[in-house]
């Protein structure tokens, strides 16, 4: 057959001549006319490759695969499952039965102290009864407080008790030689096992407050804590034995230094302040002693600026009660424009810790970290270098930070207060995980 002509573009050389292309019928319909051009001549020969469907179809299908993961990853939230990851329902119900196991074995294991004894009134004694008194028609303002308490009138608490209890795990005449004790707030000792087992398992002196009430809200624990120290501070006679006894222990083990030797101890007991339902103890009363001395401070807090754990000199500890008074007092103020409110919205009170009139910025921390922040802030604008936060964590931690010590107990330190209700949840496989360490 005679096919048409197409000349080369060059028209001369090498390259030149004359190149034949078939007809349409017959001729490559998918080569390049590009390619065809610059191809030499001896390649210059069109063929036509049949293409195999097998390459389409299996791209459509990974497609078609890729597409319908990826809906169910979206709608239905599901993962492709990736060998070696996913564990069997069965494993996972064995890992949860293995630790509550280990949870009720630590739970059977406390051990606790075998009598509190009771400083004061009874509790009978202590407690209002409105129908019999005829209080019925008394607004919560109208009732008093037990002397010295004053700044906390119109507190829910004062509704249903005149005083608050106070007990100590060892008798007064032991009490007196303490040099350092824990104190804690709690209606109901047998709701916070963990912390009377940590108290026992250190052979801590102990006092708490609150014994057979009622929880009303957070100025309770504040205002028990300054229960507890007056009571101890009623112990003050026959103390100086068991503290020079302490303080000496100290300056031969190197700690304080000559501001302890100057200072000494005196009738001022350490008082280390707990929660009860999430704080733990890691040291006995030597120890917390010996770091609260190298701490050369009259009050410690915690590098958070948690209310949960505070350690300092019981007289100290009472001035900072009594700071706290004054942020009520300057809120009641007519000038302050503020109410504390009735009921339960009295506990509202860590508002009045707010530096100004205008508490609308603190109204939602809502916690003891107000009142405190205040407390640091004044302690410092007077120029009061005694009340420190225990940045390195040698005797107060809050557990919820990226500190991993907490997990291994690497130079742990002596009081573990758990802040929130997830850290909380690791009281227990912490205890059970270190036996013998905490409780």
């Amino acid at each position: 057959r005679q096919y048409p002509t197409l000349r080369s573009p060059r028209g001369s050389g090498a390259m030149g001549g004359e190149v034949t292309m078939p007809e349409s019928e017959e001729r490559a319909e998918h080569v390049s006319l590009l390619r065809w051009q610059l191809e030499p001549e001896s390649a210059r020969t069109a063929r036509v490759t049949k293409q195999s469907p097998v390459p389409v179809t299996a791209f459509l299908t990974c497609a078609a695969l890729f597409f319908t993961a990826c809906v169910g990853v979206l709608v239905v939230g599901s993962r492709p499952a990736v060998p070696g990851v996913v564990l069997p329902l069965s494993s996972l119900q064995s890992r949860r039965d293995a630790s509550a196991a280990g949870e009720r074995a630590l739970m059977e294991s406390l051990r606790f102290d075998e009598r509190w004894y009771d400083q004061g009134n009874t509790l009978d004694a202590i407690k209002i009864d409105h129908e019999r008194e005829g209080l019925g028609a008394t607004s919560q303002a109208e009732f008093p407080t037990q002397a010295g308490f004053e700044a906390w009138r119109g507190a829910p608490y004062w509704q249903h008790f005149r005083e608050i209890p106070v007990s100590f795990n060892r008798p007064a005449k032991e009490m007196r030689d303490e040099p350092l004790v824990v104190v804690g707030h709690a209606t109901d000792r047998g709701d916070a096992p963990l912390w009377l087992s940590s108290l026992r398992r250190h052979a801590l002196p102990a006092a708490t407050s609150g014994e057979g009430t009622w929880w009303h809200g957070d100025e309770d624990k504040r205002m028990g804590l300054k229960a507890a120290l007056i009571t101890l501070q009623g112990l003050n006679e026959g103390r100086e034995e068991g503290h020079e006894r302490m303080r000496e222990d100290a300056l031969e083990s190197g700690f304080g230094g000559e501001r302890t030797r100057e200072r000494g101890t005196g009738n001022d007991p350490v008082v280390a302040f707990t929660d009860t339902a999430d704080a733990l103890f890691a040291c006995d009363a030597r120890e917390m002693l010996l770091r609260f001395e190298a701490a050369d401070a009259d009050v410690l807090i915690s590098r958070e600026g948690d209310g949960g754990a505070i350690i300092g000199r019981a007289s100290k500890m009472l001035e900072l009660v009594r700071d706290f008074e004054s942020f009520l007092l300057e809120a009641k103020t007519p000038e302050r424009g503020k109410s504390l409110g009735a009921g339960a919205a009295w506990s509202d009170f860590y508002k009045s810790c707010a530096p100004s009139a205008d508490a609308s910025a603190f109204a939602q921390l809502y916690d003891d970290r107000v009142c405190l922040s205040r407390y640091l802030s004044q302690r410092a604008a007077a120029g009061d270098a005694r009340v420190k936060r225990d940045v390195r964590g040698s005797l107060l931690e809050t557990v919820g930070g990226a500190d991993a010590r907490r997990e291994t107990l690497a130079a742990a330190p002596c009081v573990f207060h758990f802040s929130d209700p997830t850290t909380k949840a690791l009281m227990k496989p912490m205890a059970a995980k270190f036996p013998g360490v905490l409780v």
